[in-house]
Formats: structure tokens, C-alpha cells, sequence
């Protein structure tokens, strides 16, 4: 009887924990919020470049070096297309291929994991890490993909 009180509290305490976990990470952390009020907005007088890199170790990036993006118009592009995007919860993408792309601001970065699917559209995952780590937000804009690798395949010698 004293083990099975014992168990569901054990259990109690880990849902409870896990639950407020998630809130913080996807709620009330401050990163987070900054992140959504970013992707919101997107000013675009504030963006003064835009960075592609590929994933370490993803093996489908879509360019094996650094791309910068500093064009005026090519930036105001992207932040175009971030304001029609909506956020989602993707189910099993199939990636054809990744790359990290960086939001450089004068006084800070925001950074997210952009992943092109076979099944699930363009898709970008903003969270703790570009590489792994809790997911604060996953925005879905299919047009960002054929809009990248067309400044990519430009900027390739």
C-alpha cells in the first residue's frame, strides 16, 4: 500500500515537473518571449544581416559553407515571407535538406534550425539550441525555401 502512495507520488511530482518545464520554456522563459515578439514583427530596419551556416554533422545542407546575406532587399524578403508564416507542430518531417539561419540584430541574434521537408513544407524551429535542445516555436513558410536557394546557388562561385 505504502509503495503504490509512494509511486503516485513519484509520478505526480515528475508530470507536475515536466509540465512546468514545458510552460516555462515555451511561455514565460524570456528568450522565448523576445523570440515571439521577433518573429511577429520582424523589423526589418533592424535586421542588418541575415547569416546561413550549415547544421554540424547534418549530412543535407544546402550549401557547405557560410552564406551572408547583407542586401537590403533579399532581407526584406525573408522578413516579408516570416510575416504570413504561421507556427505549427510538425509530425514526422522528412528533411531534404537544413541549414541554421541567423537573425544578426545591432545589439543581438536570433537563430533557428530551417529545414526544407519532402512531407511537411519549409519549416523553422527556434528554440534553446540550433541543434537540438527544447523548441520554443516552429514556423511554417513554404515560399523561405525556393526564396533561399536561389540566393544561395547566386552567391556560389
Amino acid at each position: 500500500m505504502i509503495v503504490k502512495r509512494m509511486l503516485a507520488v513519484v509520478v505526480v511530482f515528475f508530470v507536475c515537473s515536466m509540465v512546468a518545464f514545458f510552460l516555462y520554456f515555451n511561455m514565460f522563459c524570456p528568450e522565448a518571449r523576445a523570440a515571439r515578439r521577433f518573429f511577429k514583427l520582424m523589423p526589418v530596419d533592424q535586421i542588418q544581416s541575415i547569416v546561413l551556416e550549415p547544421v554540424p554533422y547534418d549530412p543535407k545542407p544546402l550549401t557547405r559553407r557560410e552564406i551572408s546575406i547583407k542586401d537590403r532587399q533579399q532581407i526584406a524578403d525573408i522578413a516579408g515571407l516570416f510575416h504570413t508564416a504561421h507556427r505549427c507542430l510538425p509530425n514526422h518531417p522528412q528533411e531534404k535538406w537544413s541549414m541554421v539561419l541567423h537573425f544578426r540584430l545591432k545589439d543581438r541574434d536570433f537563430s533557428g534550425q530551417l529545414n526544407a521537408t519532402s512531407n511537411q513544407g519549409v519549416l523553422l524551429y527556434y528554440g534553446l539550441d540550433t541543434t537540438g535542445g527544447p523548441v520554443y516555436a516552429t514556423y511554417r513558410q513554404d515560399a523561405l525555401g525556393p526564396l533561399v536557394e536561389s540566393i544561395v546557388r547566386a552567391q556560389l562561385p
